[in-house]
């Protein structure tokens, strides 16, 4: 596992420490210190990093989530509708997800105002076939 940095001076422009890579795409300032839009891609097997679990819940979220949330709890709120199949557990896991999703918002509301960060993510589902 690799963990990246990106330390920029502190005496150019306005707090640019505060912006966050994701928001560099457009960035002129970060690009002159390596950040790129060309995308870095992971392929893993799934079934190597399921092990036996018959389900797996894969939860991509920028850092406004995870200013409010734990992964710990997160897991624990979306791991809730990971079991069965069909329709109905579709609609389950979507109701599950979109009230995660909304109560990350108001929490953010509650802790930042205004200034909450941007709450941006990606549930998905897996079933071992």
């Amino acid at each position: 596992m690799s963990v990246q940095v990106i330390m920029t001076p502190p005496t150019e422009g306005w707090g640019q420490m505060l912006l966050n890579v994701t928001r560099t795409l457009g960035d002129f300032y970060h690009q002159r210190f390596g950040v790129t839009w060309r995308p870095e891609v992971v392929e893993r097997d799934l079934r190597g990093v399921m092990g036996p679990a018959r389900q797996a819940v894969l939860c991509v979220a920028s850092d406004g989530v995870w200013d409010v949330r734990t992964f710990d709890e997160s897991m624990a709120e979306l791991l809730a509708a990971a079991g069965g199949a069909g329709e109905a557990a579709v609609l389950r896991r979507r109701e599950i997800v979109a009230e995660w999703f909304d109560a990350s918002r108001r929490r953010g509301a509650d802790r930042y105002g205004d200034g909450a960060d941007n709450l941006t993510g990606v549930v998905a589902y897996f079933s071992r076939p």
